[in-house]
Parts: C-alpha cells; sequence; structure tokens
C-alpha cells in the first residue's frame, strides 16, 4: 500500500518565433504504508524534481537545438537503507526536418557524464552519443 500525493506548475512559452523555453517544478510525496515495508520511501521517486528545456531554431540552417536539464532532489536510490540522492543531469539534441519527411539529428544524453540512478536502483549509462534518421511517410 503507497500513499502519494504532490503537485506540480509548469509552464511552457515561446519568446520568439525561434525560441521557446519551458520550466516545471514537482513535489511528490511517496510513501510506502504497508505493514510488511522494508522502508517509509519509495525507490525513484524523488521528492522535488525542477526541469528547464529551451528550443532554438537556428536561422540559415533552419535546425533546432535543445537543451534539456534536470534537477532531482532526495532521491531514494535503496530503499533498505533509505540511501538520497540529488542528480542534475543535461541533455542536448541537433535535429533537421526537411520538407521531403527526413529528419536528421544527433542526442548527447547526460552530457556531464553525472552518476546517478534511475530506475530499481540502476545505474545510469553515463554520456551517451544517438543518431538520428527518420523518414515519415
Amino acid at each position: 500500500q503507497v500513499e502519494i500525493y504532490g503537485t506540480e506548475i509548469s509552464s511552457d512559452t515561446k519568446i520568439s518565433e525561434r525560441l521557446n523555453l519551458g520550466l516545471s517544478y514537482v513535489y511528490t510525496r511517496a510513501r510506502n504504508t504497508s505493514e510488511k515495508r522494508k522502508s517509509d520511501l519509495i525507490e525513484d521517486v524523488p521528492e522535488h524534481q525542477a526541469i528547464a528545456k529551451i528550443s532554438y531554431l537556428i536561422p540559415g540552417i533552419e535546425t533546432t537545438l535543445n537543451v534539456n536539464g534536470s534537477l532531482k532532489i532526495d532521491n531514494v536510490i535503496d530503499d533498505r537503507d533509505e540511501t538520497l540522492e540529488d542528480s542534475f543531469v543535461i541533455d542536448v539534441s541537433l535535429l533537421k526536418t526537411f520538407t521531403s519527411g527526413l529528419t536528421l539529428g544527433g542526442y548527447v544524453s547526460n552530457l556531464l557524464d553525472e552518476d546517478y540512478y534511475e530506475g530499481n536502483g540502476m545505474a545510469s549509462n553515463g554520456i551517451n552519443f544517438k543518431v538520428l534518421a527518420r523518414y515519415e511517410f
């Protein structure tokens, strides 16, 4: 049995024709209330999370640069000893969409190579590079 409540505040703003900004904050209070629990805390549910997103359409090459930052505070990574962790992760992508339906791009996840845990106490993969080629009919 779990008791969860919280609040979320979010804003997505078009600053100009080429620049968008998104900000959000999430507060979550999650507690295990079952009788056979190891801990009152629940893994992978940060108490505080803040996300900032910036999207910019680069003039001349008409390519979109996206930068996302995610801050998690008091994230339980092990409910047995109630280990808490804070993390700040930045992801960057560059995407070009052509009128033919073709999109090409690249992603860099965890740009700062932050050590953090996500998903049942699993360690992050460190910095990741991805290349995208997508065609839509």
